[in-house]
């Protein structure tokens, strides 16, 4: 319609032409446009009038020509309000709706008309079923367009499948096992009914027809005694159907022998099976040896080592050259002239030669030597000649009778001799210079006289009168018949070097003299007291070599077996074995004889020193596991609800590691469906652990889509299953232990050996984070709630770290001489004369293993699809990620070996041949460093230890 607008002026006080109140002047302009009050339909707007362009959309008329094109722009009777698209006049509420991707009837869905017709295709091989259908513009979930599918039940069973077989109409062609089926057989007939068919008569089907068989190996179908199974006969036919006739296989085929040597005999391991005889080659196969022409069975036998008759026996006594043998009973290779036997090989116990003239006595023949025993040894008929001078045995072996040898009488410092005077005896007489003083027979002239006076307790009688020395201004020391009530005189012994000290330093006396025997202690040295070992129990004899006086140590009251501190005036230490032993402990050290800031008027000599072994170090102990982290919960099912009531995500796994921690995150719960919104995701894990899988996007069931309530209309953007959570971060492993830096130090005049540091907790793992829900659907107006996806499952929790290995400790050392000199400049003990040796040391222990890793928490199972099929447009939520490993423990490292040392000087050294131009130096080996826990690593393994006949 056309709007008329009238304006009315109120008279007022103002310049210029006026209207008065009431009146209308037609030609009046009052928006000043050139257009009055008639030609223009809105005076009031200088921008509408009937020269003015129209504008769309803007609700006006603005070139006044009665109409407004924002009512229908397309003219197809709707207004822009009523119509969902007014550029196109075939878009209109009353439009049916056709498939064209637009939504041609304004009723907010695109498509959503009958289309065409769509087949279900349950099996998924490409062809639906004829008799399950629907239409629509486009295909839902599981329909194609092609029905020609037999049997939607099965993939292997469509239009395109070749047939087979099986009873089963493969190919949907309407026919069972046609002879074209790609497994169809080839038969063959069998004309005689021998069971085998001729391979030229042939058919192809799926089972064999009559009288066919699957094999064709008849080489005559008309003879049934012809067949691949028939025994071949010598008879000139095939009888076995093998190409050949009157083979060697057949049944009546006779064995022939061949002669090689033609002596008319055959050789019976070389045969041959044939229906006739192969040249050369008999039907006798007696022959034993087919090589030689006069070795079969009429064959002479002689000696020559062939069973020349082929009688089974080789060189029979009947031999025409077998020889005659002694019986030789004493095994002297002489044998008894009386006693025979004939063969060709010779007989058990019996020789060639038959001339012994005793055969009882292997000591008697004639190829014998002649003995002092009384018998006549070469057969030669006279006995012991040689040995005998006017009926006496004269000579020094054979002094007065066979055997007596006076070369074996041991008697030291003497000259022995066969005295024939009378009856011959060996006669004993002392080299010049030696006295037997004590009458033993066991150790001859004993005792040599020396030049000068007889010196006190040097060990030697020098003026041969039985003692050395004064016995009355000494201690002695018995541990076998000593006392510790004992006096310390020679019949009144105590039973311990420290009790023989103490008594001697308490009597004022300067020697103390120990018997042989083992002494189960620690001897600490006084000044100016001196100390001799290698009595025997009755103090009349000294030899150091011959009667052991053993000390033996324990180094876990002492730090020696032997120890001397500060002595600088005169004292000897003389004639003793010494043993330092390592003390119980793991990486104690063995050390015989400890030397501290002593002089050289303190001499130590004519002494066997030993350190036994150093014990090996402790190991190191292993690190603890890292604990494990806790799995994540299972999201909740697919299912059917209301949005009032919304399924929950799974929840986390959760964990503390010391008070950092390392829980996974939730699994995404479910929010009201929304056609084509994403779904929540999952948290994430802490601390910076896995991210949140992603949610999916929600499709949509109607009742005003062209199938209705029966499909699912997918938001094929991001439609799915919930994605999974990503996995947590592994923690890192914690740093190895150093081995140990060098061997060792003295501490409290002990040598300790350093040991292997330990290594670092491992770093904790993160959680995992939590799954996504999976795609519901959005339910309008239809039967059925809508249908909630799956949520969730929660992400695992980190595991924590193992806790470190623990550093191996040093190893013990062996150290039979230690010199600990605490000031520079000082003098040296003197030693000569003793043997020093040093054994192996101990090994360093290893270290231990750093502790694993706690396993991250397995992530929860996202909510699964609903297994009752309600909530069929729904699927499953995505799984929880699984928490992050723990680093391992860092493994400890290894201790330094023990070190090995005949002498070793702690503090200042002294010139190099200090010790070797007078002394004896041996030593064991250094001990092996400890492994790092993880084995044998460059700076986590500690060094092996040193090893030598002296540190300097």
């Amino acid at each position: 319609m056309r709007h008329f607008v009238f304006s009315f002026l109120i008279l007022g006080a103002c310049k210029g032409p006026f209207i008065m109140a009431g009146s209308l002047d037609v030609n009046a302009d009052l928006d000043g446009d050139g257009w009055d009050l008639i030609e223009d339909c809105n005076d009031n707007n200088r921008y509408i009038n009937p020269g003015m362009q129209e504008q769309p959309y803007d609700g006006e008329d603005n070139d006044c020509d009665l109409t407004t094109p924002d009512d229908d722009l397309d003219g197809d009777g709707y207004t822009i309000d009523n119509d969902c698209d007014d550029t196109n006049p075939d878009v209109h509420p009353n439009v049916d709706e056709v498939c064209d991707g637009i939504d041609n009837d304004c009723n907010d869905w695109i498509d959503d008309a009958p289309g065409g017709q769509w087949f279900a295709d349950t099996d998924g091989d490409g062809f639906g079923d004829p008799t399950v259908s629907t239409y629509a513009c486009i295909g839902t979930k599981d329909y194609i367009t092609d029905g020609g599918d037999c049997d939607d039940t099965n993939a292997a069973i469509n239009p395109d499948a070749d047939e087979e077989c099986d009873d089963v109409d493969n190919d949907c062609d309407g026919q069972l096992d046609e002879d074209d089926a790609i497994d169809a057989s080839v038969w063959y007939r069998d004309g005689d009914g021998d069971g085998y068919a001729d391979p030229f008569t042939s058919t192809v089907a799926c089972d064999a027809p009559p009288d066919h068989y699957g094999y064709a190996l008849d080489c005559n179908d008309s003879d049934k005694e012809i067949n691949p199974d028939a025994d071949e006969l010598c008879d000139g036919l095939d009888n076995d159907c093998d190409g050949i006739f009157d083979e060697t296989n057949a049944i009546d085929a006779p064995t022939w022998y061949a002669d090689l040597d033609g002596d008319g005999f055959g050789d019976p391991n070389m045969d041959a099976v044939a229906c006739y005889a192969p040249p050369g080659h008999l039907s006798d196969g007696t022959d034993c040896d087919d090589t030689d022409r006069y070795i079969h069975p009429l064959g002479v036998e002689v000696c020559d080592g062939a069973d020349n008759d082929c009688d089974g026996e080789v060189d029979e006594d009947s031999a025409v050259d077998a020889p005659t043998w002694y019986a030789d009973g004493d095994g002297d290779e002489y044998g008894n002239i009386h006693i025979t036997m004939v063969s060709c090989g010779q007989p058990v116990g019996h020789v060639i030669d038959g001339t012994d003239c005793d055969d009882e006595n292997e000591l008697v023949s004639p190829g014998a030597d002649e003995l002092c025993d009384y018998l006549d040894n070469n057969c030669d008929n006279v006995v012991d000649d040689g040995f005998l001078a006017s009926d006496k045995y004269f000579t020094d072996e054979h002094c007065g009778l066979c055997e007596n040898d006076c070369s074996d009488v041991d008697f030291d410092n003497a000259l022995i001799s066969c005295d024939i005077v009378d009856v011959p005896v060996c006669a004993i007489e002392c080299k010049p210079g030696f006295e037997d003083v004590d009458g033993l027979d066991y150790n001859g002239c004993e005792c040599q006289r020396q030049l000068g006076a007889d010196l006190p307790f040097d060990g030697v009688d020098g003026d041969c009168d039985g003692e050395d020395g004064d016995p009355f201004d000494a201690v002695h020391v018995s541990v076998l018949t000593g006392t510790a009530l004992g006096n310390g005189t020679q019949s009144s012994p105590v039973d311990s070097v420290t009790a023989g000290i103490d008594l001697a330093v308490a009597n004022n006396m300067e020697y103390v003299l120990v018997a042989e025997g083992t002494y189960y202690e620690n001897v600490w040295l006084v000044e100016s007291t001196t100390l001799y070992g290698g009595y025997r129990q009755d103090f009349g004899e000294r030899d150091s070599q011959l009667y052991d006086s053993i000390i033996w140590g324990a180094t876990d009251v002492d730090p020696a077996a032997v120890v001397a501190v500060g002595i600088t005036d005169y004292t000897i230490f003389d004639g003793f074995e010494i043993w330092g032993r390592a003390g119980p402990n793991p990486g104690d050290s063995a050390i015989g004889l400890l030397l501290e800031d002593c002089g050289p008027n303190l001499l130590i000599s004519n002494n066997d020193i030993y350190a036994d072994q150093g014990r090996d170090g402790y190991q190191g102990a292993n690190g603890d596991n890292g604990i494990r982290g806790a799995g994540g919960e299972a999201g909740v099912g697919s299912a059917l609800g209301e949005c009032n009531v919304l399924p929950e995500g799974g929840l986390p796994g959760l964990n503390e590691c010391g008070e950092v921690v390392t829980d996974g995150g939730a699994g995404a719960a479910v929010e009201c469906p929304e056609y084509g919104v994403s779904q929540p995701q999952g948290e994430a894990g802490v601390p910076i652990g896995g991210v949140g899988g992603l949610g999916s996007c929600d499709s949509r069931i109607s009742a005003y889509t062209t199938n209705g309530c029966s499909s699912c209309y997918l938001s094929t953007s991001c439609w799915g299953e919930g994605h999974d959570g990503i996995a947590g971060q592994h923690g890192l492993d914690g740093d190895l232990g150093a081995g140990a830096a060098d061997y060792g130090t003295i501490l409290d005049r002990r040598w300790v050996g350093y040991g292997g540091s330990d290594g670092l907790i491992g770093e904790y793992g993160s959680g995992g984070g939590g799954g996504g829900v999976g795609s519901g659907a959005f339910v309008e107006d239809c039967y059925t709630t809508h249908h909630f996806g799956g949520s969730g499952g929660g992400g695992g929790a980190g595991g924590c770290g193992g806790s470190p290995g623990f550093g191996g400790g040093g190893g013990g050392g062996s150290i039979a001489v230690l010199f600990y000199v605490t000031s520079s400049g000082g003098t040296w003990p003197t030693l000569r004369g003793n043997v020093i040796r040093s054994d192996d040391a101990g090994a360093g222990g290893h270290g231990g293993a750093g502790g694993a890793g706690g396993e991250g928490g397995l992530g929860g199972v996202g909510g699964v699809k609903d297994p009752t099929g309600q909530a069929w447009c729904a699927l499953s939520g995505g799984y929880g990620g699984t928490g992050g490993r723990g680093g391992f423990g860092g493994d400890g490292g290894g201790g330094a070996g023990g070190v090995s040392y005949a002498a070793y000087s702690w503090g200042p050294k002294p010139v190099k041949t200090y010790l070797s131009s007078q002394n004896e130096l041996y030593n064991g080996s250094g001990g092996d460093g400890g492994f790092g826990g993880g084995g044998d690593i460059v700076g986590h393994s500690g060094p092996a230890g040193g090893e030598g006949s002296q540190n300097w």
